[in-house]
C-alpha cells in the first residue's frame, strides 16, 4: 500500500483524535449547578473583576521597570499597553451578567496575556510570571476541582513556555519548577479551604430549609399547619385573581371531639385526629390541599373549585371520616364543614370568616354536611 493510500485514513485519524481532544476539553471545562453549589456568582464576579484590575495595575507599575521590548523591540510597548487595557476591559465585562463559565474563560485569556507579556519582556528574567498567582487564586476560589485541575495544566504550559523559546537551562528549570510547585500548592490550599466553606454553606442552607419545612408541618397529623395554610391561601388567592379561576376555602370540625377526649383520654383522641387527618388527606385531590387549622379543626384550599364542587367534596369527606374513625361501641365520628368561594377582590381573612361562619351555623343546626348527613 502506497503512502498516498495511507494518507486519507491518517488524516481521518488525526481529525477524530482532535475532535476527541476538543470534546474532552469541553467536558472538562463544563460544570453544572451541583458543581457550583454554595458558590455566589455575584461575589465571584466581583472577585474575578478585582483580580483583573490588580493585574492591570501591577503590569502598569512593572512595565517601565521591565520593558516589553526583548522580543519585538519598541513594538512591545504597544502590546504591553494593550494587555493592560484588555485586563481593565475584561474586569468591566466580568462585573456584568457574567456566568461561571465565562469567568473561567476570562482567566484562561488572562493566563495567555501574561504568558505573552513574559515573552515580550524576555522570559525568565521578567517578573510578569508572578501574576499567574492571581489567576490561580481566582480559579481555585470559585470553580470546581475538575476545572481547577485543567486550569493548572494551562498554567504549567504557560509557565514552561520560556523553556521552548529560550531553550532549557538550569536557571530556567529552577525558575519554572519552583513557580509551578508554588502555584500547585497555593491552588490546592485555596481550593480546599473554599470548597470546605461551600460545603458548610450548603449544609446550613439544607438545615435551614429542613427547619422551615418542619415549621410548616403539624407534628401530630403530618399535615401542613396554620402557617403553611396561610401561605398557601395567599398564594392561591393571588393565582386565582391573576388567571380568573375559581377558588374555594373550607373548614372542617370533628363533631363531639371534646367528649372523646374526656371519655377515652387524650392519647385516644390524638389517634382519632391522626386517623381523621389521613382520611381527609386521602380524599382530597390534587391540587387540593388540607391542613390542620388547630385543635380538631382542619382547613382546605381548593384551587379551580367552585362552591358546588366543594359541597360534593364535603359529602365524600364526611363518609371517609365516618368509615375511618369508629369509636368503641360501634358509633362513628362525623365532621361538619363550611365553605366560602372567592369573589371579586376578597382576601384571606374574609374567606376564612365566611367559611367559619357557615361552619358554626351548621354545627348549631346539627348538620355535618350540606345534605344533612
Amino acid at each position: 500500500m502506497s503512502i498516498a493510500d495511507q494518507a486519507p485514513p491518517a488524516r481521518a485519524l488525526m481529525v477524530a483524535s482532535f475532535r476527541k481532544l476538543v470534546s474532552y476539553a469541553r467536558r472538562a471545562l463544563e460544570a453544572g449547578g451541583r458543581d457550583y453549589a454554595g458558590a455566589d456568582v455575584r461575589q465571584a464576579r466581583r472577585g474575578t473583576a478585582l483580580f483583573g484590575l490588580v493585574a492591570a495595575l501591577t503590569i502598569a507599575f512593572m512595565l517601565p521597570l521591565s520593558p516589553p521590548t526583548a522580543a519585538l523591540g519598541g513594538a512591545g510597548w504597544a502590546l504591553g499597553v494593550g494587555v493592560i487595557l484588555l485586563f481593565v476591559g475584561g474586569s468591566v465585562w466580568i462585573r456584568g451578567e457574567c456566568s461561571f463559565g465565562q469567568q473561567l474563560a476570562a482567566n484562561y485569556v488572562g493566563v495567555l496575556l501574561i504568558a505573552g507579556l513574559q515573552w515580550l519582556a524576555g522570559g525568565y528574567d521578567s517578573p510578569y510570571h508572578q501574576l499567574y498567582v492571581l489567576s490561580a487564586v481566582a480559579v481555585a476560589g470559585i470553580h470546581p476541582k475538575r476545572q481547577v485541575a485543567v486550569f493548572l495544566v494551562a498554567l504549567f504550559l504557560a509557565g514552561a513556555a520560556p523553556l521552548l523559546y529560550l531553550g532549557p537551562s538550569s536557571e530556567g528549570l529552577v525558575t519554572v519548577g519552583g513557580q509551578i510547585i508554588f502555584l500547585v500548592g497555593l491552588t490546592a490550599v485555596v481550593m480546599l479551604l473554599t470548597h470546605r466553606v461551600r460545603e458548610q454553606r450548603v449544609d446550613l442552607r439544607r438545615r435551614a430549609g429542613a427547619a422551615q419545612e418542619l415549621a410548616r408541618v403539624d407534628q401530630l397529623t403530618g399535615l401542613g399547619n396554620r402557617r403553611a395554610f396561610d401561605e398557601a391561601l395567599d398564594r392561591e388567592i393571588a393565582r386565582s385573581l391573576r388567571v380568573g379561576s375559581a377558588l374555594t376555602v373550607g373548614v372542617a370540625d370533628l363533631d363531639g371531639f371534646k367528649h372523646i377526649n374526656d371519655s377515652l383520654g387524650h392519647v385516644k383522641g390524638d389517634e382519632f385526629l391522626r386517623t381523621a387527618a389521613k382520611a381527609i388527606a386521602e380524599e382530597v385531590r390534587r391540587p387540593d390541599v388540607c391542613f390542620r387549622w388547630g385543635g380538631d379543626e382542619f382547613a382546605l384550599v381548593l384551587p379551580d373549585t367552585d362552591r358546588a364542587g366543594a359541597e360534593l367534596l364535603a359529602g365524600r369527606l364526611c363518609a371517609a371520616v365516618k368509615d375511618a374513625c369508629v369509636v368503641p361501641g360501634g358509633s362513628s365520628i362525623s365532621i361538619t364543614t363550611g365553605f366560602s368561594e372567592l369573589t371579586g377582590d376578597g382576601d384571606a381573612a374574609e374567606l376564612l370568616a365566611f367559611a367559619d361562619h357557615e361552619l358554626m351555623a351548621r354545627k348549631a343546626a346539627g348538620s355535618s354536611a350540606p345534605d344533612g348527613s
